[in-house]
């Protein structure tokens, strides 16, 4: 590790709209090393989107605390929790992202209460203002439509079936209360990602959407879902357990709102992983202060209703990133519970690695304060490869009925389509 970088900061820009958002940050050039995060909730967000572009200073191992002062942007692989798990990994990795990355780049730009804020090393300051510049004199990136995914199924719909009966009984023996079983959709694809992204949001507005590149292999997601965040000494999880679609009549969109609201089965599994969630955060937190801030909170997105729970605590003096990840990671929402028995049985009736799904991507600010999200709603390509990568899962529980669990994993799969459709 280098010794703490010094950033400069300045205001570049006042006034803009959502789509001069998307229209600026689609001129972005191209980099080895590239973050885009966008959208912003209400409770926590600090900004309405965030761009890193190159890399001074890179970390690849999770036990490594990020250097205080500098600005660090990146992921973490599902399959990351084997280095603190002890679990093993059955499925080898067809995408190829490493299972810990965070670069600390050498320009950010930060969107926030209406003002585009520019920040970099001081020794870059006026190659950083060329660059922002640049980025206003440039034409958005406009290709074709030419983006395809020639995507197949992993396993059949009866193949899904008898894996989730195997799991219900596993459920009523009592070896778990609850498991997120992933199906996954691959395939040779030709994308133009960075054009299909802000294609995508231009019809999918969700608070925690990333792109993300690292080297040959890009993440395009319309995540609705917070990992965890901290704010000072107080950290944050927001789970998501419950969703029904939206509908285009606002009488039945209504019902289908009441409904998940008073759900017995959505209820039950959010419960479960606010307690999973809990149990995390109480091996971080002081005395007393985890504290559940809402559950059962219901929120209308574009295209789903989710109940979403927030639990809080206040940490630890001396409390690091890789203790944080440690104590929660991957998150419960992902996993089912108990956590690590729930694992087991994933990579034992998963037909792949998970990788970036299920995983994280997200940004530390020099304070220490960060903010991640669950990767969902989420395409990986290897653009070297030409191929591509989904998962889309569901909850399964006592109340589970298998095939509604499958409608459900399809109709999530339809939103991801929508990369290369709209």
């Amino acid at each position: 590790m280098q010794g703490t970088v010094k950033y400069t900061s300045s205001q570049v820009s006042s006034g803009y709209s959502y789509s001069d958002v998307l229209r600026l940050l689609n001129r972005i050039p191209d980099n080895t090393h590239r973050a885009i995060l966008l959208g912003k909730d209400a409770m926590l967000g600090r900004y309405d989107a965030l761009v890193a572009w190159g890399a001074h200073e890179l970390i690849d191992d999770p036990m490594v605390n990020p250097s205080k002062g500098s600005w660090w942007f990146g992921h973490i692989n599902y399959d990351a929790h084997t280095a603190w798990t002890g679990q093993n990994a059955r499925h080898q990795p067809v995408i190829g992202f490493e299972r810990f990355a965070f670069f600390s780049p050498r320009f950010v730009l930060a969107f926030r209460q209406g003002s585009v804020y520019l920040h970099c090393l001081e020794e870059d300051e006026c190659e950083a203002k060329q660059w922002w510049l640049s980025l206003q004199s440039n034409n958005a990136h406009e290709f074709t439509n030419d983006s395809y995914f020639h995507l197949t199924y992993a396993s059949s719909k009866s193949d899904y079936l008898d894996v989730a009966q195997s799991l219900i009984k596993h459920l009523h023996r009592g070896d778990i209360y609850e498991v997120n079983y992933c199906q996954y959709v691959y395939g040779d694809a030709h994308l133009r990602p960075l054009n299909d992204f802000f294609r995508w949001m231009k019809k999918t507005e969700a608070p925690f959407s990333a792109y993300y590149q690292c080297g040959d292999n890009h993440l395009l997601s319309a995540s609705p879902e917070r990992f965890i965040c901290k704010r000072s000494n107080k950290i944050f999880a927001q789970p998501i357990k419950g969703t029904t679609p939206r509908h285009h009549d606002p009488m039945l969109d209504k019902q289908r709102k009441a409904w998940l609201k008073q759900s017995e089965k959505e209820r039950a599994e959010n419960v479960m992983i606010v307690d999973l969630m809990r149990n995390d955060l109480s091996r971080l937190a002081t005395r007393n202060s985890v504290n559940v801030e809402e559950l059962f909170g219901v929120y209308s997105f574009s295209q789903v209703h989710q109940m979403i729970s927030t639990i809080s605590a206040e940490l630890h003096s001396g409390v690091t990133f890789p203790d944080i990840l440690r104590a929660t990671f991957p998150m419960g929402s992902m996993t089912g519970a108990p956590k690590l028995s729930a694992m087991s049985l994933i990579d034992k009736y998963e037909t792949h690695a998970r990788e970036l799904y299920s995983g994280s991507v997200g940004y530390i600010e020099p304070n220490g304060d960060f903010d991640f999200n669950v990767v969902i709603r989420s395409l990986m390509y290897n653009e070297r490869q030409r191929f591509a990568l989904a998962g889309v899962g569901s909850a399964i529980t006592v109340l589970a009925d298998p095939v509604k669990e499958y409608e459900e994993c399809q109709w999530k799969l339809s939103t991801i389509k929508k990369v290369v459709e709209c």
